[in-house]
């Protein structure tokens, strides 16, 4: 694929309590972004809810469904203008509660916001990776 590397661009980010999305608009073409990749995972230890505080499932929620839905609407713009795609990497856990945290809650959360993108006429795309046997 010649001249692929002047039409890619990777960007990561921490996302999380207090952080404005790292990606603004002027860092992308004015064409738009034909693709969005949210792929963000983290978790609490697999307790039962009743050992954890609500600081617990707070952490977990502001990176896998809040800092990730912020980081979607400050790319949306860009993301409708190419009629690109928006790709949510979410999980098994997204549509079978099996842990205790905040982690299955921000999987649905996830499967629920992608979903309602193709309202506003986005295309979003969720992948369900399913890493063993529960």
């Amino acid at each position: 694929m010649a001249g692929a590397e002047s039409r890619c661009s990777c960007s990561g980010s921490w996302i999380g309590p207090g952080k404005e999305p790292a990606q603004s608009s002027h860092a992308f073409p004015s064409t738009g972004l034909w693709g969005l990749v949210n792929n963000a995972g983290f978790r609490t230890p697999v307790i039962p809810n009743e050992w954890l505080s609500k600081a617990d499932f707070v952490r977990v929620l502001d990176v896998n469904l809040v800092g990730q839905i912020e980081v979607t609407l400050s790319l949306l713009p860009l993301v409708r203008g190419a009629r690109g795609r928006v790709v949510s990497v979410t999980s098994a856990a997204g549509q079978l509660s099996i842990t205790g945290g905040g982690y299955c809650p921000a999987k649905y959360g996830m499967e629920a916001f992608s979903d309602s993108l193709r309202y506003v006429g986005c295309s979003p795309h969720e992948l369900c990776p399913l890493l063993g046997p529960f």
